[in-house]
């Protein structure tokens, strides 16, 4: 009996080869995936998958011309054309349940698109630096995506509002290289739900982040929009690898936050990113993420930045 996994190969076969024929790419649609393809954080990669559908659903019944209308007239707007949208793409449905879902796509529609088209990123005050800094209790301050520890010298210069550089570094991770450039560790401002989104700078949307994972965050929302591959990299002892996206790294960091092997999270220390041996194109289905207590890169981890994509 051909197993699952197997089945499943061999029905992807039109579509892989061929992602702009119809009929092959139709007949994979329905195809249902074992867990193992999308790895041990399969949950994300679902999620993800269905943000981007629902975000695209809202997007189709709002426009730029809601922001000289009067509100009144923009929620009446929204509301006949989520009707329309559920009566082109839902099929029938009952007059109850037509409009009650309606009213739910007006709802989330119009908050997300006031909240896009009204936020703006504005300087992180001087309280709000020591309410970040103070949020520690005593524990040193550190980055809430990678967990990385900041350096006296970079809490002190974030508290004075005062730019942050280090020395560059010669030897880096190659899986992601902090530390390359002067300014990654400096102490930075991370808009949680990012302002291009509608993220606010209300003190619970700001989170402490070293600047490497702020920038390697930016304004990603999923994995499938956010990165690619950034490029091919011969490890002196590992062997080649094709490198994750900045943008992958830091929302595996972020989303699971915890070493696949102990529990351990940024609270606890700081995190990495590996893979198993077998796996020599790093991305988000077959990332894992370690302590350094339990890195299995740990010796092979660190090599000369230069030559790194």
């Amino acid at each position: 009996m051909t197993s699952v996994i197997e089945s499943t190969i061999s029905n992807a076969k039109d579509a892989l080869i061929s992602p702009w024929i119809t009929q092959g790419m139709v007949s994979f649609s329905g195809q249902q995936l074992p867990d193992a393809t999308a790895g041990r954080h399969g949950w994300i990669l679902r999620a993800d998958a269905k943000l981007v559908q629902i975000r695209w659903a809202i997007e189709a019944i709002t426009s730029p011309e809601l922001a000289s209308m009067p509100p009144a007239k923009a929620r009446l707007l929204i509301y006949r054309r989520a009707l329309t949208l559920i009566d082109a793409e839902f099929g029938p449905i009952n007059k109850k349940e037509r409009e009650s879902t309606a009213r739910k796509l007006q709802e989330i529609a119009l908050s997300l698109w006031r909240a896009r088209h009204s936020a703006s990123r504005a300087p992180i005050s001087p309280a709000d630096r020591l309410a970040l800094i103070a949020s520690f209790d005593k524990g040193q301050p550190y980055c809430w995506i990678c967990g990385v520890r900041f350096s006296s010298s970079a809490t002190e210069a974030f508290i004075r509002g005062k730019r942050f550089l280090s020395t560059s570094q010669l030897f880096v991770d190659f899986a992601y290289p902090r530390g390359r450039n002067k300014s990654d560790l400096a102490v930075t401002v991370d808009h949680v739900l990012p302002v291009a989104a509608g993220g606010t700078n209300d003190l619970d949307n700001l989170r402490l982040c070293c600047s490497w994972c702020n920038t390697a965050k930016s304004d990603a929302l999923d994995v499938y929009r956010s990165g690619q591959y950034r490029g091919s990299y011969e490890h002196p002892t590992l062997g080649m690898f094709m490198l994750p996206s900045y943008s992958w790294v830091s929302r595996l960091l972020a989303l699971v936050g915890a070493c696949s092997d102990c529990g351990r999270n940024q609270a606890d220390g700081p995190l990495v990113i590996a893979a198993s041996s077998a796996v020599r194109q790093l991305n988000p289905a077959f990332l894992r993420i370690y302590c350094l207590d339990h890195d299995p890169w740990a010796d092979e981890r660190i090599v000369p930045a230069k030559g790194l994509p």
